[in-house]
């Protein structure tokens, strides 16, 4: 029997859910077998069982496949009413996380007081949720979710323009290292740092790929989103350089 790639099949090993093999496993005679190149028959006489087809979509969100060690197989179920609430009560704590590292925070000293403390109330009500959801097991609901405040949508878009203004010269030397090498030292004011990052760049700004001197790189820094720092050696004049992942 030829060998063939099965490190992306689906078996299982007595009573265990089906999944990918380890990227090496032992026969009965003490040798070893790779899961990218080896026999079907390596496979078997190690004790799994397979190749297995993925659990195939449920017809509706009522159902769901779920395996069965009885039969060796996947098995329609209706969803119980307690496991559709705890589904719905992860993707609810999913998407209140997601507003929290959506929320201004660092604009909260631009703003009137009044709008602040809206904005204050609104995430300290997520951080609890989420907080309970995590810890302590509540199952969230949909009535459970805050309401945002009328300010709430607006506020990012309003402050950027005079987040900007304000830290327009500490801008002026993060775009400098952002388009000479492409990566920015954490020695810049945070609130800069924080806007750059966590909110926008500045359309117009290209990332840089200029060769970085060693003693660049024992300072702390940050990478653009969807670069990475290259190790490859680049002649006298530098020894890495940012390039996209």
């Amino acid at each position: 029997m030829s060998n063939l790639d099965w490190s992306t099949q689906l078996f299982f090993f007595g009573d265990t859910f089906p999944s990918f093999l380890p990227l090496r496993f032992r026969l009965p005679n003490g040798e070893t077998r790779y899961s990218e190149n080896c026999s079907l028959l390596d496979i078997h006489s190690a004790g799994f069982e397979g190749p297995v087809d993925p659990a195939p979509f449920p017809p509706d969100d009522n159902h769901r496949y779920i395996w069965s060690t009885t039969t060796k197989s996947w098995v329609l179920q209706i969803i119980p009413d307690s496991d559709k609430a705890k589904q719905l009560s992860e993707t609810i704590c999913t998407e209140l996380e997601a507003k929290l590292y959506s929320c201004p925070l660092f604009f909260c000293d631009d703003l009137v007081e009044h709008y602040r403390d809206e904005l204050f109330t609104y995430i300290g009500k997520i951080y609890v949720l989420v907080h309970d959801c995590k810890v302590h097991g509540k199952l969230l609901t949909l009535s459970d979710i805050p309401q945002a405040p009328s300010t709430y949508a607006s506020t990012k878009k309003d402050h950027i323009v005079s987040q900007q203004n304000l830290l327009s010269s500490e801008f002026d030397t993060i775009k400098m290292w952002y388009e000479k090498q492409g990566l920015v030292p954490c020695n810049r004011k945070e609130d800069a740092l924080n806007f750059w990052y966590n909110v926008a760049t500045p359309s117009g700004w290209t990332v840089g790929t200029d060769p970085i001197i060693p003693e660049t790189m024992a300072l702390a820094y940050i990478l653009p989103s969807g670069y990475k720092l290259s190790i490859r050696y680049l002649a006298p004049s530098g020894y890495y350089c940012v390039e996209p992942e």
